[in-house]
């Protein structure tokens, strides 16, 4: 009899605790052959921990507590979070590659007339020290396509058929110092779209247009007087925003030369600051 007691009070022991172990994990979240594993003799703290983390399906998974998801709900899941992903990047970068085809005046933006329409990546990214708007066939530039390019020192515009040029259309390159213009189709250039939208203006390059040149520029008026105009040479430095940078670069790179008026008077006076001693 007393091992019929015995074995009575071991089942109803074990009884106790399966509905314990049940009431804690849930009858549907154990397989039947890991309920086999689990040992029906839990502790109170080890029932604790498992109530403490019920809710954190991850760990669950992990420690074999809990089946993983299925296939289906995982691709599931997973599929609707790139979904996600793609329509945020499209709300936000709809007007821009890989969305659209790459612009041919990139980092800018024309339209099928090659009229420059806005920089609205350039303004952005803000690490353009040059646009490089060269050689791309560039009719025209409207008005406001340069706004907020505060970052941009050099203007590259030579190599297009630009034919006018308007002060609105300057607007935003408030710390612009130096300005290609070469090689263009300007029949004339009115010094005063100079004077305000490109306050920083050092240099300017009109070589290689029409009617466009320094005198007839100065005839018009003329630009500020600590705006150097140039129509006789072609300065063609690989990093263009090194010039009139307040460091002389050297004849190495084609930086002190006449044609980049020694670079762009850097390495002019007797107070120069050599590339070398400041490195």
């Amino acid at each position: 009899s007393g091992s019929r007691r015995t074995g009575s009070f071991i089942s109803r022991l074990a009884q106790r605790r399966r509905s314990s172990f049940a009431s804690v994990l849930g009858s549907n979240m154990l397989s039947s052959k890991e309920r086999r594993n689990w040992s029906l003799f839990m502790t109170q703290d080890a029932l604790k921990d498992a109530r403490d983390r019920r809710n954190t399906r991850s760990k669950l998974v992990i420690d074999g507590m809990v089946l993983p998801m299925k296939r289906y709900a995982t691709a599931t899941y997973s599929s609707f979070s790139l979904l996600t992903i793609v329509l945020v990047l499209f709300m936000d970068n709809a007007d821009r590659y890989p969305f659209i085809a790459p612009n041919a005046c990139f980092p800018c933006e024309c339209d099928r007339d090659m009229v420059i329409q806005n920089c609205n990546l350039a303004k952005e990214v803000e690490a353009f020290r040059e646009l490089k708007l060269y050689s791309k066939g560039i009719t025209a530039i409207a008005d406001g396509a340069f706004a907020d390019l505060f970052t941009v020192r050099v203007l590259s515009l030579y190599n297009n058929s630009i034919s006018t040029i308007e002060q609105t259309q300057l607007q935003g390159l408030d710390n612009t110092k130096i300005i290609f213009l070469n090689f263009n189709k300007l029949e004339s250039l009115d010094p005063v779209i100079f004077v305000e939208p490109t306050q920083q203006l050092g240099y300017l390059w009109v070589t290689g247009n029409n009617n466009a040149t320094c005198e007839t520029v100065g005839r018009r008026g003329g630009l500020p007087d600590d705006v150097v105009c140039v129509d006789d040479t072609v300065c063609t430095v690989k990093l263009p925003y090194l010039l009139a940078d307040g460091i002389c670069n050297g004849e190495k790179d084609g930086y002190k030369t006449a044609e980049c008026h020694d670079d762009g008077g850097d390495c002019k006076g007797d107070n120069v600051r050599w590339y070398d001693s400041v490195v």
